[in-house]
């Protein structure tokens, strides 16, 4: 579980919590892109994509 959050945070660029471990930074943003308020600004899974 670690190394998928590890690939995570590194993908994504987040910053402020371990390496690995699922910290405030890290869920803040997967949040975000799961819940719908972030979705127009994902990589690539905007507005017009199918």
């Amino acid at each position: 579980m670690a190394h998928s959050v590890a690939y995570y945070q590194s993908y994504m660029g987040v910053h402020g919590d371990p390496t690995g471990v699922y910290g405030p930074n890290t869920r803040k943003l997967l949040e975000a892109q799961t819940s719908g308020r972030d979705r127009d600004h994902g990589r690539g899974h905007g507005r017009g994509h199918r």
